[in-house]
């Protein structure tokens, strides 16, 4: 018997001047029902907070992933930024990006190498001759290289 019909069962005794001993029993019921309610409710709000803190630990673990691919994204575009550092030649601006090297045409049996370049500034392309690392080239006649 649900609680609402038990307190109507009750208020209708009690309205027809019915005896204690009739109304005791159903009394004793309802207190019977009403803590076992209670207890369910409690069950059911230990499993509330059980849920409420697992959903808090799951958005706090999603904003934290969300922070630190961020962060890394943010690290990426530093990196993209810091790789094109070479200065172009067209807008005087370090944003030249290496796109290839290939041997020089001439000097590349020599080491001599030509890095071809795109600026992430003005896009335009450019190409500048590197000698190997460590190696000097002089001019004939320009003196000792250690005066």
């Amino acid at each position: 018997m649900s609680l609402l019909k038990m307190i109507d069962e009750i208020d209708t005794l009690i309205t027809n001047s019915a005896s204690i001993a009739t109304i005791k029993p159903k009394l004793h019921t309802l207190r019977e029902q009403t803590q076992a309610l209670d207890v369910e409710v409690s069950r059911v709000k230990i499993k509330y907070d059980e849920l409420q803190a697992r959903y808090e630990k799951a958005v706090a673990d999603w904003q934290k992933q969300e922070f630190d691919l961020k962060q890394q994204v943010a690290k990426l575009q530093v990196v993209d930024d810091e790789s094109a550092t070479d200065l172009c030649p067209y807008c005087k601006r370090r944003k030249g990006k290496l796109i290839d090297i290939k041997p020089h045409s001439v000097f590349g049996n020599m080491g001599v190498k030509v890095e071809y370049y795109r600026c992430t500034n003005c896009g335009k392309d450019y190409d500048q001759e590197k000698l190997p690392p460590g190696q000097i080239f002089r001019r004939p006649g320009s003196g000792p290289l250690n005066p």
